[in-house]
């Protein structure tokens, strides 16, 4: 009676005549939706429902309880044991259509959900990795820079524009290394993994370095 109420609309209706083997199938074909009698032989629909919802692949799938009782004690009990509706016999063919088809929608569209949310949590997450690897990579090179320049200056003789060059080369370093260090202590303090290390600094060191101008490259403009 229940297939031949479902037949016009649609379905795929797999039938079990046991509770274990519902569970079978439920286990194997893993159904969007299971109508499920409370009076059966063996196990009842209480016993089959609570198996359903301890199963890890079956815990999802809503259960319409078919039943002839139609008390509050009935009913309560199937909604404790994870059931979303009840359907009283005599089974009406409208009824049943409109109680199973809304359940059915609001599954995929749970589904969909999940899946989305996968996908965005999957994003966010490959986006983390690469930023936080970009700042990584970034300080290596820039080392080299900031090193090179202290080289030059120490390790040459520059005239005072060459030392003006090489100076401002070393400031902007520095300036980039630090944002990207704040950029990496943002990025812990949002992951909950930053540790706070305080140690002690040459401040004479760091007042020179702020007063050095930020350099720039100017070319000639030049006409023809």
């Amino acid at each position: 009676m229940l297939i031949d109420a479902l037949k016009n609309s649609n379905y795929e209706a797999l039938v079990a005549t046991s509770g274990a083997i519902a569970l079978k199938i439920a286990t194997s074909e893993i159904p969007d939706l299971i109508l499920l009698d409370v009076m059966m032989p063996e196990m009842d629909g209480y016993e089959v429902c609570t198996k359903l919802k301890a199963n890890a692949i079956t815990k999802k799938i809503p259960v319409i309880f078919i039943t002839s009782r139609g008390d509050e004690e009935c009913e309560a009990k199937g909604l404790e044991r994870g059931a979303v509706d009840y359907i009283i016999k005599p089974i009406s063919p409208p009824i049943v259509q409109a109680r199973v088809k809304p359940h059915l929608e609001l599954k995929l569209a749970y589904e969909e959900l999940e899946r989305k949310n996968a996908a965005l949590k999957e994003a966010a997450t490959l986006h983390d990795d690469v930023d936080h690897i970009l700042r990584h990579d970034l300080k290596t090179p820039l080392n080299g820079i900031i090193n090179c320049s202290m080289i030059l200056m120490d390790k040459f003789e520059p005239n005072p524009q060459q030392k003006k060059f090489i100076s401002g080369i070393e400031s902007l370093g520095y300036e980039m290394l630090d944002m990207i260090n704040r950029s990496l202590d943002l990025y812990k303090m949002e992951t909950g993994t930053y540790s706070y290390q305080p140690k002690k600094v040459d401040i004479l060191q760091i007042v020179n370095r702020e007063h050095i101008l930020p350099f720039s490259l100017m070319r000639k403009k030049t006409t023809r």
